[in-house]
């Protein structure tokens, strides 16, 4: 399931006498007036929407007493009825039915993406205009002003995290690579006495050009992840009855540190899905927070995780790898045994992005997966051992 909300760029005054001194009710690029969000929500499971799209705006009266829906602010689509061809409309209907326009690009450009995969790439091509940003809310460098859990509250709850478009989909740049991983695990199993726990965690070692990296130095990089899944919910109440009572299972990344050892790293993530498993989660057993932008405590909601990581390019270059491995759900309360050893698919999306500086990341990531290298790469993926490689914009 994806969220869709509403935002709107229409921001268009009929030049007739009649709506003479208008005004649009909200600024291009912001939330659509009918758009709803999850601001109110702060103690929630949840957070919504996951992206917004076009809905609409609406125009103001000059004396502030009247609000009109004009065709100038709407959405055109097709009417039903060949002879009128056209018609309006507007609000998350218009915003979700372009969703799905987007999803069917994703489907025919890359046909070889799962589900989960195509609506991890929607929320991962997604982007902030500067009025969802520009309120006081983020320095020019792009670093926010406020706390994570502001962050979380007053930008992700309101647009999602933002606008995708077909030709972030579709499109390529030397500066920015994206990995699109598709694999599964098996959250749970069976040990010795009947208890059940959690069995495996997937390792991913990241191919990125360590010596582009280096030169680098302390050059700032932003790496972006997501990871979606798909859960089986809990009918009835009981879903509702606590946090780990809903979703079938539950799975997390964490990247390792860059002076951490790959056994320290393991043990680490053992130690805290178990205990995120258990409902005593230790924060300080994560890797270091300062570096994302939202954090584990707040992006860990849902079947859909998103954050970025932003910090010299020489840190970077010493972590490498990234893991993805389950915490518990009903699967694990309840025991069952047709859902023990039972394998989830999960879809994740890297992407690393560099300043625009002329650093070829594509073609030594390439070169070390084997993917055959056009003189001119443009809008171009490419599939090793499941994996599709493509070149994006950034965000």
């Amino acid at each position: 399931m994806l969220t869709v909300g509403a935002c709107t760029h229409l921001d268009t005054v009929p030049d007739t006498p009649l709506f003479r001194g208008y005004r649009p009710l909200v600024v291009q690029g912001g939330l659509s007036p009918f758009s709803r969000t999850s601001v109110a929500l702060t103690n929630a499971a949840i957070t919504k929407p996951d992206i917004v799209l076009e809905g609409g705006n609406m125009l103001v009266a000059p004396d502030d007493s009247f609000l009109d829906e004009h065709e100038l602010v709407s959405v055109a689509t097709t009417h039903h009825d060949p002879a009128r061809q056209l018609t309006w409309t507007n609000a998350t209907s218009a915003a979700t039915a372009q969703a799905a326009a987007l999803a069917a690009t994703a489907m025919s450009t890359y046909p070889g993406l799962r589900p989960e995969a195509v609506r991890a790439l929607l929320v991962h091509e997604a982007q902030w205009t500067p009025a969802m940003v520009d309120q006081g809310l983020f320095k020019k460098t792009g670093t926010p002003r406020l706390a994570k859990g502001e962050v979380m509250r007053q930008v992700i709850r309101r647009y999602g995290w933002g606008v995708p478009t077909a030709e972030r989909i579709r499109s390529s740049a030397s500066n920015a690579v994206t990995m699109i991983i598709q694999n599964t695990l098996v959250p749970f199993k069976r040990v010795k006495g009947g208890q059940v726990r959690l069995a495996e965690l997937k390792l991913h070692e990241l191919p990125w050009p360590l010596e582009q990296l280096r030169e680098l130095a302390e050059t700032t990089v932003d790496l972006r992840v997501t990871l979606a899944y798909m859960i089986e919910p809990n009918p009835g109440r009981r879903g509702m009855l606590g946090r780990y009572s809903y979703a079938s299972h539950g799975l997390r990344f964490a990247i390792k540190g860059p002076t951490e050892s790959g056994d320290a790293f393991q043990r680490r993530l053992a130690e805290q899905a178990e205990h995120e498993s258990d409902g005593i989660g230790n924060p300080k057993a994560f890797e270091s927070h300062s570096h994302w932008l939202v954090g584990p405590r707040f992006r860990n909601l849902g079947s859909l995780h998103a954050d970025i990581w932003r910090g010299s390019a020489t840190e970077l270059a010493d972590c490498g790898t990234l893991a993805v491995y389950p915490v518990g759900g009903w699967w694990k309360a309840n025991k069952r045994n047709d859902r023990i050893g039972l394998p989830v698919s999960y879809a994740l999306l890297i992407s690393l992005r560099t300043p625009e500086v002329s650093t070829d990341l594509y073609t030594p990531i390439a070169t070390q997966l084997g993917v055959p290298v056009e003189v001119t790469p443009h809008a171009q993926t490419e599939i090793v051992d499941g994996i599709p490689i493509q070149m994006e914009f950034g965000w």
